[in-house]
Protein backbone atom coordinates (compact mmCIF):
# COMPACT_ATOMS: atom_id res chain seq x y z
CA UNK A 1 0.00 0.00 0.00
CA UNK A 2 2.84 2.37 0.81
CA UNK A 3 4.78 1.64 -2.54
CA UNK A 4 1.36 2.15 -4.58
CA UNK A 5 0.88 5.55 -2.73
CA UNK A 6 4.68 6.63 -3.35
CA UNK A 7 3.92 5.37 -7.23
CA UNK A 8 0.70 7.71 -6.84
CA UNK A 9 3.12 10.95 -5.21
CA UNK A 10 5.66 10.57 -8.08
CA UNK A 11 3.03 10.58 -10.89
CA UNK A 12 1.59 13.81 -9.78
CA UNK A 13 4.74 14.96 -8.91
CA UNK A 14 5.66 14.29 -13.01
CA UNK A 15 2.36 15.74 -14.09
CA UNK A 16 3.46 19.12 -12.42
CA UNK A 17 6.59 19.39 -13.71
CA UNK A 18 5.19 18.84 -17.04
CA UNK A 19 2.57 21.49 -16.66
CA UNK A 20 5.58 23.91 -15.59
CA UNK A 21 7.65 23.13 -18.52
CA UNK A 22 4.19 23.38 -21.04
CA UNK A 23 3.29 26.92 -19.77
CA UNK A 24 7.09 27.82 -19.33
CA UNK A 25 7.71 26.83 -22.95
CA UNK A 26 4.32 28.79 -24.03
CA UNK A 27 5.06 32.02 -22.05
CA UNK A 28 9.23 31.72 -23.40
CA UNK A 29 7.79 31.53 -27.05
CA UNK A 30 5.14 34.02 -26.46
CA UNK A 31 8.06 36.65 -25.24
CA UNK A 32 10.45 35.23 -27.57
CA UNK A 33 8.00 35.69 -30.32
CA UNK A 34 7.13 39.10 -29.43
CA UNK A 35 10.88 39.86 -29.83
CA UNK A 36 10.77 39.01 -33.20
CA UNK A 37 7.50 39.90 -34.25
CA UNK A 38 8.44 41.57 -36.97
CA UNK A 39 11.08 40.77 -39.55
CA UNK A 40 12.37 43.22 -42.02
CA UNK A 41 13.21 43.44 -45.80
CA UNK A 42 14.94 46.27 -47.93
CA UNK A 43 14.84 45.92 -51.60
CA UNK A 44 13.81 42.53 -50.84
CA UNK A 45 16.93 41.47 -48.92
CA UNK A 46 16.31 40.66 -44.89
CA UNK A 47 17.86 42.86 -42.28
CA UNK A 48 18.52 43.03 -38.56
CA UNK A 49 17.42 46.65 -38.78
CA UNK A 50 14.58 48.75 -39.17
CA UNK A 51 15.64 51.70 -41.64
CA UNK A 52 15.25 54.85 -39.85
CA UNK A 53 12.46 57.58 -40.74
CA UNK A 54 12.89 59.79 -43.01
CA UNK A 55 16.53 58.49 -44.78
CA UNK A 56 14.82 57.79 -47.97
CA UNK A 57 12.59 54.41 -47.46
CA UNK A 58 9.06 53.67 -47.82
CA UNK A 59 6.64 50.89 -47.16
CA UNK A 60 5.73 49.22 -49.98
CA UNK A 61 3.98 46.29 -47.71
CA UNK A 62 3.19 44.53 -44.65
CA UNK A 63 2.66 40.77 -44.33
CA UNK A 64 0.82 39.01 -41.35
CA UNK A 65 1.04 35.31 -40.33
CA UNK A 66 -2.83 35.19 -39.85
CA UNK A 67 -3.74 37.36 -43.21
CA UNK A 68 -4.87 40.37 -41.49
CA UNK A 69 -3.98 43.48 -43.22
CA UNK A 70 -2.09 45.57 -40.38
CA UNK A 71 -1.41 49.24 -41.98
CA UNK A 72 1.98 51.58 -41.88
CA UNK A 73 1.78 54.57 -39.94
CA UNK A 74 4.33 57.25 -41.31
CA UNK A 75 4.15 59.46 -38.81
CA UNK A 76 4.91 57.13 -35.72
CA UNK A 77 7.05 54.62 -38.06
CA UNK A 78 5.24 51.83 -36.82
CA UNK A 79 2.55 48.85 -37.86
CA UNK A 80 -0.85 49.74 -36.78
CA UNK A 81 -2.10 46.83 -34.76
CA UNK A 82 -4.77 45.43 -32.80
CA UNK A 83 -3.89 44.78 -28.85
CA UNK A 84 -3.18 41.41 -29.26
CA UNK A 85 -0.42 41.93 -32.60
CA UNK A 86 2.31 40.39 -30.20
CA UNK A 87 1.16 37.52 -30.72
CA UNK A 88 1.32 37.81 -34.48
CA UNK A 89 4.32 37.92 -36.72
CA UNK A 90 4.76 40.05 -39.61
CA UNK A 91 6.79 41.36 -42.14
CA UNK A 92 7.74 44.82 -43.57
CA UNK A 93 8.95 45.63 -47.11
CA UNK A 94 10.81 49.09 -47.54
CA UNK A 95 12.10 50.08 -50.68
CA UNK A 96 14.22 52.42 -51.23
CA UNK A 97 13.16 56.28 -52.87
CA UNK A 98 14.69 57.86 -55.84
CA UNK A 99 16.44 60.67 -54.75
CA UNK A 100 18.91 63.40 -56.08
CA UNK A 101 21.40 65.67 -54.59
CA UNK A 102 21.72 69.86 -55.34
CA UNK A 103 23.46 72.26 -53.49
CA UNK A 104 24.70 69.40 -50.52
CA UNK A 105 21.33 68.15 -49.77
CA UNK A 106 19.67 65.24 -50.79
CA UNK A 107 15.71 65.35 -51.97
CA UNK A 108 13.73 62.35 -52.05
CA UNK A 109 11.20 61.50 -54.51
CA UNK A 110 7.65 59.77 -55.21
CA UNK A 111 7.43 59.40 -51.00
CA UNK A 112 3.36 59.25 -51.62
CA UNK A 113 3.93 56.78 -54.34
CA UNK A 114 1.61 58.88 -56.22
CA UNK A 115 3.69 60.01 -58.95
CA UNK A 116 1.81 60.85 -62.20
CA UNK A 117 3.29 58.63 -64.63
CA UNK A 118 6.06 59.25 -67.58
CA UNK A 119 6.11 58.47 -70.60
CA UNK A 120 9.44 57.49 -73.02
CA UNK A 121 9.13 60.81 -74.89
CA UNK A 122 9.67 62.50 -71.30
CA UNK A 123 6.09 63.47 -70.95
CA UNK A 124 3.96 63.10 -68.13
CA UNK A 125 0.66 61.44 -68.09
CA UNK A 126 -1.64 62.97 -65.27
CA UNK A 127 -5.22 61.98 -64.27
CA UNK A 128 -6.46 64.34 -61.56
CA UNK A 129 -6.08 67.14 -59.09
CA UNK A 130 -3.91 66.37 -56.25
CA UNK A 131 -5.17 67.95 -52.95
CA UNK A 132 -4.28 65.73 -50.11
CA UNK A 133 -0.98 64.65 -50.21
CA UNK A 134 2.72 66.79 -51.35
CA UNK A 135 5.62 65.08 -52.54
CA UNK A 136 8.65 65.65 -55.67
CA UNK A 137 8.18 63.93 -59.04
CA UNK A 138 10.53 63.86 -61.87
CA UNK A 139 9.59 64.81 -65.44
CA UNK A 140 12.16 65.91 -68.41
CA UNK A 141 13.20 69.19 -69.43
CA UNK A 142 14.94 70.92 -72.26
CA UNK A 143 18.21 70.36 -70.02
CA UNK A 144 17.76 67.28 -68.12
CA UNK A 145 15.99 65.31 -65.18
CA UNK A 146 13.54 68.09 -63.66
CA UNK A 147 12.08 67.61 -60.05
CA UNK A 148 8.85 69.29 -59.30
CA UNK A 149 6.04 69.46 -56.45
CA UNK A 150 3.06 68.63 -56.77
CA UNK A 151 0.22 69.13 -54.19
CA UNK A 152 -0.34 69.98 -50.66
CA UNK A 153 3.03 71.09 -49.97
CA UNK A 154 4.78 72.30 -46.99
CA UNK A 155 8.62 72.33 -47.27
CA UNK A 156 9.25 74.33 -50.52
CA UNK A 157 9.24 77.73 -49.21
CA UNK A 158 12.48 80.45 -49.84
CA UNK A 159 13.20 83.78 -48.97
CA UNK A 160 14.91 85.41 -52.00
CA UNK A 161 15.22 89.45 -52.26
CA UNK A 162 12.61 90.50 -48.99
CA UNK A 163 9.88 88.38 -50.20
CA UNK A 164 8.27 84.20 -50.10
CA UNK A 165 8.83 82.43 -52.91
CA UNK A 166 7.55 79.39 -53.48
CA UNK A 167 9.32 76.02 -55.16
CA UNK A 168 7.77 75.00 -58.16
CA UNK A 169 10.72 72.44 -59.39
CA UNK A 170 14.16 72.07 -59.47
CA UNK A 171 15.32 72.46 -63.13
CA UNK A 172 17.44 69.85 -65.54
CA UNK A 173 20.46 72.47 -65.02
CA UNK A 174 20.65 72.58 -61.58
CA UNK A 175 18.43 75.96 -60.68
CA UNK A 176 15.76 76.45 -58.62
CA UNK A 177 12.48 77.90 -60.39
CA UNK A 178 10.51 79.86 -58.09
CA UNK A 179 7.07 82.11 -58.00
CA UNK A 180 6.06 85.08 -56.21
CA UNK A 181 4.22 84.42 -53.30
CA UNK A 182 3.95 87.76 -51.10
CA UNK A 183 6.01 89.72 -48.18
CA UNK A 184 5.00 87.04 -45.57
CA UNK A 185 4.80 83.23 -45.66
CA UNK A 186 1.43 82.07 -46.70
CA UNK A 187 -0.38 79.07 -46.21
CA UNK A 188 -1.69 76.95 -48.92
CA UNK A 189 -5.31 77.49 -48.16
CA UNK A 190 -4.55 81.48 -48.01
CA UNK A 191 -6.69 83.62 -49.91
CA UNK A 192 -4.79 86.60 -49.99
CA UNK A 193 -4.08 89.21 -52.61
CA UNK A 194 -0.10 89.41 -51.24
CA UNK A 195 0.33 86.39 -53.00
CA UNK A 196 0.20 88.81 -56.38
CA UNK A 197 2.39 91.86 -57.07
CA UNK A 198 -0.68 93.46 -59.10
CA UNK A 199 -2.50 93.31 -62.11
CA UNK A 200 -2.65 93.81 -65.71
CA UNK A 201 -4.17 92.69 -69.00
CA UNK A 202 -2.10 90.36 -70.92
CA UNK A 203 -2.18 91.94 -74.32
CA UNK A 204 -4.32 95.08 -75.04
CA UNK A 205 -3.19 97.42 -77.37
CA UNK A 206 -0.69 96.95 -80.54
CA UNK A 207 2.88 98.02 -80.16
CA UNK A 208 5.39 98.59 -83.73
CA UNK A 209 8.41 97.58 -82.89
CA UNK A 210 7.90 97.52 -79.26
CA UNK A 211 6.67 101.21 -79.03
CA UNK A 212 2.44 101.60 -78.63
CA UNK A 213 0.84 102.41 -81.47
CA UNK A 214 -0.89 105.59 -81.19
CA UNK A 215 -4.33 104.50 -82.77
CA UNK A 216 -5.75 102.31 -79.27
CA UNK A 217 -5.94 99.31 -81.92
CA UNK A 218 -6.88 95.99 -80.05
CA UNK A 219 -4.24 93.31 -80.36
CA UNK A 220 -6.69 90.61 -79.37
CA UNK A 221 -8.12 90.57 -83.30
CA UNK A 222 -5.31 89.07 -84.36
CA UNK A 223 -3.23 85.25 -83.35
CA UNK A 224 -0.40 87.69 -82.25
CA UNK A 225 -2.19 88.94 -79.49
CA UNK A 226 -1.83 85.08 -77.79
CA UNK A 227 2.11 85.52 -77.54
CA UNK A 228 4.50 86.34 -74.40
CA UNK A 229 6.07 88.70 -77.44
CA UNK A 230 4.84 89.40 -81.00
CA UNK A 231 5.47 90.52 -83.85
CA UNK A 232 4.44 93.24 -86.25
CA UNK A 233 1.60 93.58 -88.21
CA UNK A 234 1.98 93.58 -92.07
CA UNK A 235 -0.74 94.11 -94.45
CA UNK A 236 -4.57 93.57 -94.35
CA UNK A 237 -5.84 90.34 -93.81
CA UNK A 238 -9.33 88.89 -95.17
CA UNK A 239 -9.96 85.08 -93.90
CA UNK A 240 -12.73 83.20 -94.47
CA UNK A 241 -13.18 81.92 -90.87
CA UNK A 242 -16.48 82.42 -89.80
CA UNK A 243 -18.07 84.61 -87.36
CA UNK A 244 -21.18 84.36 -85.28
CA UNK A 245 -23.89 85.19 -88.05
CA UNK A 246 -26.32 88.68 -88.17
CA UNK A 247 -29.97 88.37 -88.29
CA UNK A 248 -31.29 91.30 -91.14
CA UNK A 249 -34.47 91.75 -90.11
CA UNK A 250 -36.99 92.35 -93.14
CA UNK A 251 -38.16 95.97 -92.33
CA UNK A 252 -34.63 97.34 -90.91
CA UNK A 253 -32.54 99.41 -93.05
CA UNK A 254 -28.42 98.27 -93.47
CA UNK A 255 -25.77 99.99 -95.15
CA UNK A 256 -23.45 98.09 -97.45
CA UNK A 257 -20.62 98.26 -99.81
CA UNK A 258 -18.39 96.36 -102.81
CA UNK A 259 -15.35 97.70 -101.64
CA UNK A 260 -14.21 99.65 -98.39
CA UNK A 261 -11.25 102.54 -97.60
CA UNK A 262 -8.58 101.81 -95.47
CA UNK A 263 -6.79 104.74 -93.44
CA UNK A 264 -3.44 103.83 -92.43
CA UNK A 265 -2.62 106.71 -89.61
CA UNK A 266 -5.90 105.87 -87.87
CA UNK A 267 -6.09 102.23 -88.34
CA UNK A 268 -9.69 102.51 -89.78
CA UNK A 269 -11.87 101.11 -91.80
CA UNK A 270 -15.36 103.22 -93.49
CA UNK A 271 -17.73 101.39 -95.80
CA UNK A 272 -16.49 103.26 -100.17
CA UNK A 273 -19.74 104.24 -101.30
CA UNK A 274 -22.20 102.56 -99.14
CA UNK A 275 -25.43 101.95 -100.21
CA UNK A 276 -28.42 101.35 -98.33
CA UNK A 277 -31.03 97.78 -98.70
CA UNK A 278 -33.86 96.80 -96.58
CA UNK A 279 -33.48 93.22 -94.41
CA UNK A 280 -35.86 91.23 -97.14
CA UNK A 281 -33.95 92.60 -99.88
CA UNK A 282 -30.76 90.76 -99.12
CA UNK A 283 -29.41 88.11 -100.84
CA UNK A 284 -26.70 85.76 -102.24
CA UNK A 285 -25.54 88.83 -104.94
CA UNK A 286 -24.41 90.47 -102.03
CA UNK A 287 -22.18 88.15 -100.81
CA UNK A 288 -18.31 89.60 -101.06
CA UNK A 289 -19.61 92.91 -100.02
CA UNK A 290 -18.46 94.60 -96.48
CA UNK A 291 -20.69 95.70 -93.96
CA UNK A 292 -20.85 96.64 -90.19
CA UNK A 293 -24.80 95.20 -89.75
CA UNK A 294 -25.34 98.63 -89.22
CA UNK A 295 -27.88 101.42 -90.07
CA UNK A 296 -25.37 104.04 -89.99
CA UNK A 297 -23.83 104.60 -93.34
CA UNK A 298 -20.42 106.12 -91.98
CA UNK A 299 -19.06 103.85 -89.26
CA UNK A 300 -15.71 102.75 -88.12
CA UNK A 301 -13.35 100.65 -86.56
CA UNK A 302 -10.67 98.33 -86.26
CA UNK A 303 -12.22 95.64 -88.80
CA UNK A 304 -14.64 95.45 -91.04
CA UNK A 305 -17.15 92.67 -92.18
CA UNK A 306 -16.99 91.16 -95.62
CA UNK A 307 -20.29 89.21 -96.17
CA UNK A 308 -19.90 85.35 -96.96
CA UNK A 309 -23.31 84.03 -97.04
CA UNK A 310 -27.01 84.57 -97.13
CA UNK A 311 -29.79 82.06 -96.09
CA UNK A 312 -33.43 83.16 -95.87
CA UNK A 313 -35.30 82.55 -92.70
CA UNK A 314 -38.78 83.92 -91.62
CA UNK A 315 -38.37 87.24 -89.72
CA UNK A 316 -35.25 88.30 -91.85
CA UNK A 317 -32.16 86.70 -93.82
CA UNK A 318 -29.38 85.05 -91.90
CA UNK A 319 -26.05 87.05 -92.73
CA UNK A 320 -22.54 85.31 -92.37
CA UNK A 321 -19.23 86.88 -92.69
CA UNK A 322 -15.61 86.99 -91.87
CA UNK A 323 -13.37 89.99 -90.19
CA UNK A 324 -10.84 92.35 -92.46
CA UNK A 325 -8.47 93.64 -90.33
CA UNK A 326 -4.75 95.17 -90.61
CA UNK A 327 -2.84 92.42 -89.01
CA UNK A 328 0.13 89.43 -89.74
CA UNK A 329 -0.12 87.44 -92.47
CA UNK A 330 1.49 84.87 -91.60
CA UNK A 331 2.16 82.30 -88.20
CA UNK A 332 5.89 83.63 -88.56
CA UNK A 333 5.03 87.06 -88.31
CA UNK A 334 2.73 86.72 -86.02
CA UNK A 335 5.20 85.29 -83.44
CA UNK A 336 8.05 86.93 -84.48
CA UNK A 337 9.52 88.03 -81.03
CA UNK A 338 9.64 91.98 -81.85
CA UNK A 339 7.07 93.65 -79.43
CA UNK A 340 6.80 92.97 -75.61
CA UNK A 341 3.60 92.15 -74.36
CA UNK A 342 1.56 93.71 -71.43
CA UNK A 343 2.30 90.83 -68.82
CA UNK A 344 6.12 90.77 -70.01
CA UNK A 345 5.84 95.19 -69.38
CA UNK A 346 4.43 94.67 -66.27
CA UNK A 347 6.90 91.74 -64.83
CA UNK A 348 10.02 93.43 -66.55
CA UNK A 349 9.18 96.95 -64.33
CA UNK A 350 8.80 94.52 -60.81
CA UNK A 351 12.21 93.70 -61.64
CA UNK A 352 13.68 96.43 -62.51
CA UNK A 353 12.00 98.02 -59.46
CA UNK A 354 13.18 95.26 -56.73
CA UNK A 355 15.92 93.18 -58.90
CA UNK A 356 18.04 94.81 -61.30
CA UNK A 357 21.20 96.14 -59.55
CA UNK A 358 21.11 94.82 -56.38
CA UNK A 359 23.16 92.17 -54.97
CA UNK A 360 20.27 89.61 -55.18
CA UNK A 361 20.36 89.84 -59.12
CA UNK A 362 23.44 87.85 -59.12
CA UNK A 363 21.21 84.48 -58.36
CA UNK A 364 18.92 84.71 -60.54
CA UNK A 365 19.42 82.45 -63.22
CA UNK A 366 18.59 81.67 -67.00
CA UNK A 367 16.05 79.31 -68.08
CA UNK A 368 13.51 78.44 -70.03
CA UNK A 369 9.86 80.26 -69.91
CA UNK A 370 7.69 78.27 -72.31
CA UNK A 371 4.93 80.62 -74.48
CA UNK A 372 3.81 77.06 -76.09
CA UNK A 373 2.60 78.75 -79.56
CA UNK A 374 2.50 75.27 -81.34
CA UNK A 375 -1.17 74.03 -83.10
CA UNK A 376 -3.16 71.80 -81.37
CA UNK A 377 -3.75 68.14 -83.23
CA UNK A 378 -6.95 69.42 -84.32
CA UNK A 379 -6.26 72.64 -86.03
CA UNK A 380 -6.88 73.58 -88.94
CA UNK A 381 -6.21 77.34 -88.61
CA UNK A 382 -2.77 78.91 -89.96
CA UNK A 383 -2.25 80.93 -86.32
CA UNK A 384 -2.18 84.39 -87.92
CA UNK A 385 -4.50 87.57 -88.60
CA UNK A 386 -8.42 86.59 -87.48
CA UNK A 387 -8.29 82.91 -89.19
CA UNK A 388 -9.65 80.45 -86.57
CA UNK A 389 -6.73 78.65 -84.37
CA UNK A 390 -6.48 76.42 -81.82
CA UNK A 391 -3.13 76.00 -79.77
CA UNK A 392 -2.14 72.83 -77.45
CA UNK A 393 -4.07 74.44 -74.51
CA UNK A 394 -7.30 75.09 -76.50
CA UNK A 395 -8.24 71.28 -74.86
CA UNK A 396 -7.54 70.58 -70.81
CA UNK A 397 -5.14 68.09 -69.99
CA UNK A 398 -7.65 65.01 -70.15
CA UNK A 399 -8.40 65.20 -73.74
CA UNK A 400 -6.84 63.65 -76.25
CA UNK A 401 -5.69 66.45 -77.82
CA UNK A 402 -3.39 67.02 -75.39
CA UNK A 403 -3.48 64.89 -72.63
CA UNK A 404 0.69 64.75 -71.99
CA UNK A 405 2.06 67.53 -69.48
CA UNK A 406 5.20 68.68 -70.51
CA UNK A 407 8.40 70.80 -69.42
CA UNK A 408 10.26 70.95 -72.77
CA UNK A 409 8.72 73.30 -75.06
CA UNK A 410 7.77 72.40 -78.51
CA UNK A 411 9.25 75.35 -80.79
CA UNK A 412 12.43 77.29 -79.69
CA UNK A 413 11.14 80.42 -80.76
CA UNK A 414 8.65 80.09 -77.75
CA UNK A 415 11.11 79.19 -75.25
CA UNK A 416 12.00 82.67 -73.77
CA UNK A 417 15.19 83.35 -72.09
CA UNK A 418 18.10 85.51 -71.99
CA UNK A 419 21.17 84.65 -73.31
CA UNK A 420 20.59 80.70 -74.15
CA UNK A 421 20.33 80.52 -78.03
CA UNK A 422 20.88 76.75 -78.12
CA UNK A 423 17.90 76.01 -76.34
CA UNK A 424 15.83 79.30 -76.05
CA UNK A 425 15.24 82.38 -78.20
CA UNK A 426 17.55 84.84 -76.49
CA UNK A 427 14.56 87.11 -76.48
CA UNK A 428 14.46 88.39 -73.17
CA UNK A 429 16.15 91.31 -71.42
CA UNK A 430 15.53 89.78 -67.76
CA UNK A 431 15.55 86.52 -66.16
CA UNK A 432 11.86 86.66 -65.03
CA UNK A 433 8.37 85.05 -66.40
CA UNK A 434 5.29 83.76 -65.94
CA UNK A 435 4.67 79.93 -65.36
CA UNK A 436 2.90 77.37 -67.53
CA UNK A 437 0.13 75.70 -67.35
CA UNK A 438 1.84 72.32 -67.83
CA UNK A 439 3.44 73.56 -64.34
CA UNK A 440 0.19 74.31 -62.82
CA UNK A 441 -1.52 70.50 -63.61
CA UNK A 442 1.91 68.68 -62.40
CA UNK A 443 1.87 70.90 -59.31
CA UNK A 444 -1.72 69.63 -58.76
CA UNK A 445 -4.15 71.72 -60.45
CA UNK A 446 -7.12 70.34 -62.23
CA UNK A 447 -10.03 71.42 -64.18
CA UNK A 448 -12.04 70.55 -60.76
CA UNK A 449 -11.89 73.14 -57.62
CA UNK A 450 -8.59 72.40 -55.25
CA UNK A 451 -7.54 75.14 -52.55
CA UNK A 452 -4.91 72.88 -51.02
CA UNK A 453 -2.19 72.30 -53.64
CA UNK A 454 0.68 74.99 -53.12
CA UNK A 455 -0.44 77.22 -56.22
CA UNK A 456 -3.73 78.36 -55.04
CA UNK A 457 -4.12 81.80 -53.98
CA UNK A 458 -8.00 82.18 -53.79
CA UNK A 459 -7.22 85.00 -56.91
CA UNK A 460 -7.54 84.32 -60.62
CA UNK A 461 -3.68 84.77 -62.19
CA UNK A 462 -2.32 84.72 -65.17
CA UNK A 463 -0.13 81.53 -67.20
CA UNK A 464 1.76 82.04 -69.86
CA UNK A 465 0.10 79.22 -71.70
CA UNK A 466 -1.92 80.10 -74.67
CA UNK A 467 -5.50 79.34 -75.66
CA UNK A 468 -7.22 79.78 -78.67
CA UNK A 469 -8.13 82.47 -81.00
CA UNK A 470 -12.38 82.18 -82.24
CA UNK A 471 -13.85 84.60 -84.15
CA UNK A 472 -12.43 87.94 -83.46
CA UNK A 473 -10.77 87.45 -79.95
CA UNK A 474 -7.09 85.60 -78.76
CA UNK A 475 -7.71 84.28 -74.91
CA UNK A 476 -4.70 82.79 -72.78
CA UNK A 477 -5.30 80.58 -69.77
CA UNK A 478 -5.11 81.70 -66.13
CA UNK A 479 -5.21 80.00 -62.84
CA UNK A 480 -8.67 80.94 -61.30
CA UNK A 481 -9.62 82.26 -57.47
CA UNK A 482 -10.85 78.04 -56.54
CA UNK A 483 -7.64 76.92 -57.77
CA UNK A 484 -8.58 75.25 -61.33
CA UNK A 485 -6.22 75.00 -63.73
CA UNK A 486 -8.02 75.88 -66.82
CA UNK A 487 -8.70 79.42 -66.35
CA UNK A 488 -9.89 80.93 -69.86
CA UNK A 489 -9.93 84.63 -70.10
CA UNK A 490 -9.21 87.15 -73.51
CA UNK A 491 -6.15 88.88 -73.25
CA UNK A 492 -7.84 92.13 -72.95
CA UNK A 493 -8.85 90.85 -69.65
CA UNK A 494 -7.38 92.12 -66.05
CA UNK A 495 -5.68 89.09 -63.78
CA UNK A 496 -3.25 89.09 -61.31
CA UNK A 497 0.28 88.68 -61.63
CA UNK A 498 3.07 86.10 -59.39
CA UNK A 499 6.48 86.75 -61.36
CA UNK A 500 8.63 83.65 -61.73
CA UNK A 501 12.49 83.03 -61.34
CA UNK A 502 15.15 80.62 -62.05
CA UNK A 503 17.72 80.71 -59.19
CA UNK A 504 21.12 79.36 -58.36
CA UNK A 505 21.23 76.11 -55.94
CA UNK A 506 22.92 78.91 -53.86
CA UNK A 507 19.54 79.61 -52.44
CA UNK A 508 19.33 76.30 -50.42
CA UNK A 509 22.67 76.66 -48.49
CA UNK A 510 20.26 77.84 -45.59
CA UNK A 511 16.68 76.56 -43.76
CA UNK A 512 14.74 73.95 -44.39
CA UNK A 513 11.95 75.15 -46.69
CA UNK A 514 9.19 75.20 -44.16
CA UNK A 515 6.72 78.31 -43.89
CA UNK A 516 8.48 79.12 -40.38
CA UNK A 517 12.31 78.08 -41.87
CA UNK A 518 12.30 79.06 -45.71
CA UNK A 519 15.30 78.23 -47.84
CA UNK A 520 17.40 81.16 -48.43
CA UNK A 521 21.31 82.16 -48.92
CA UNK A 522 24.04 82.28 -46.75
CA UNK A 523 24.11 86.00 -46.15
CA UNK A 524 19.97 86.68 -45.83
Amino acid sequence: MKLLKNKNIKYVAFIIIAVIVIVSTAFFNLFTKKENAVETYIDGVHSDNLPAKDSGYIVEKVVCDNDKNPTWNNDNWMIEHSEHWQKESCSVYFKKLESFTLADRTFYLNEMQKCPSINSDGTVTVEGAEETDGYLCRAKDAYGDSYYYRGNVTNNYVKFAGYYWRIIRYNGDGTVRVIYDGTSAHSNSDISTDRQIGATTFNNYWKQDDILVNTNSFVHYDNAGIGYMYGNRDDIVEYSSQYLPSTYKNTNTYYIAKEYNYDFSTDRFTLKEPIAILGSDMSIDYVGYYTYNSDISNESNQYIYKITSVASKLSGMTVNYSYVTYGTTSKKKAQTNTNSSDIKAYIDTWYENNIKGTANERYVADNIFCNDRSFALNNVGTGSGTTNTYYRWSSFANNSNNNKMMLMCPQQNDAFTVDDTIKGNGALTYGVGVITTDEVVLAGGWSSSNSNYYLYTGHNYWTISPSLFGGKYASEHFVSSDGKAFGTGFIEDENDVRPVLNLSSDILKKGSGTAEDPFHLSEN
